[in-house]
């Protein structure tokens, strides 16, 4: 595998968990808005 491919298949790999990433956030932040306010584990 030249430098190239290599750094081509870095960066697709990069996205991926980007995207993973980021659709987990807005996962666990629509999960949060639905929660009432008072947390009783704080």
């Amino acid at each position: 595998m030249d430098r190239f491919t290599g750094r081509a298949y870095s960066a697709q790999l990069l996205r991926a968990d980007l995207h993973r990433f980021t659709a987990v956030m807005l996962t666990n932040i629509t999960e949060t808005d639905q929660e009432p306010a008072t947390d009783p584990e704080c």
